[in-house]
């Protein structure tokens, strides 16, 4: 937790009105064997409230909370930037599938 609040710090220093979202992974793992937890949650929540700071508790293997947390950062992005959102709704995105690319010679 002191390596988050480090930087914490150092963001807030630089940017006031940045959004702090303190991810913890390997929920997976924890969910399995709890005494694998390296940081006590409520430690974590305790010190998001002081900062503002959001908490989300992630697992990239079974994708647990990560679409959570990238939903919260898109809405906190588009509730602050409303001027922008409202370019992008005018916008279209084509996705398409990459083609190979064709080698010389």
């Amino acid at each position: 937790l002191e390596r988050a609040k480090y930087w914490v710090t150092e963001v807030q220093k630089n940017e006031e009105r940045c959004h702090v979202y303190l991810c913890g992974t390997k929920l997976d793992l924890v969910l399995e064997e709890p005494q694998v937890r390296q940081l006590d949650y409520h430690d974590v929540v305790d010190y998001a409230d002081q900062v503002g700071a959001k908490v989300f508790e992630t697992s990239s293997k079974s994708g647990e909370n990560v679409e959570n947390m990238f939903e919260a950062i898109v809405e906190n992005f588009a509730r602050d930037n409303a001027e922008v959102m409202a370019t992008l709704e005018k916008s279209t995105i084509i996705l398409t599938e990459s083609q190979p690319k064709k080698r010389c010679c």
